[in-house]
């Protein structure tokens, strides 16, 4: 479930729902994430996603591939708000990674992951990651 549970009780409510097999943990750095999101690109028209400096770029210049509608970014997107973001989801995540870890989840942590990390490439390391724990 990506981004889900973000907090200590939203976890506990989920553990009520269903059986949380693995826990996986993206540890990218915050520069990361501010380099991509600050580049992403929406279509006003389709919501298709784009990232004006990494894949995937549009072929022309703010013009959705699949439509042609204008691309725009959007305002939670812009630098210093996703500064603020990630301060708010450290300070929620640091709990709830103790929370698994306390309940003996298996817990995998893919690190490493660069501004350009090809998607492929790190669905790779969850997988291998997932196998080494038992999960798959």
């Amino acid at each position: 479930m990506d981004g889900y549970p973000r907090t200590v009780s939203q976890a506990k409510a989920l553990d009520g729902m269903t059986r949380i097999d693995a826990v996986i943990n993206l540890a990218v750095p915050d520069w990361v994430v501010v380099e991509r999101l600050s580049n992403r690109r929406i279509c006003r028209s389709c919501g298709a996603i784009y990232n004006i400096k990494y894949s995937p770029r549009p072929k022309v210049d703010l013009k959705c591939d699949k439509c042609g509608g204008e691309l725009c970014q959007r305002d939670d997107d812009r630098p210093e708000v996703i500064r603020e973001r990630l301060r708010v989801y450290e300070n929620q995540t640091e709990p709830l990674l103790r929370y698994y870890e306390n309940r003996k989840t298996k817990f995998v942590t893919i690190e490493n992951i660069e501004v350009d990390s090809p998607i492929e490439r790190v669905f790779q390391e969850i997988l291998n990651s997932l196998k080494k724990a038992k999960v798959v």
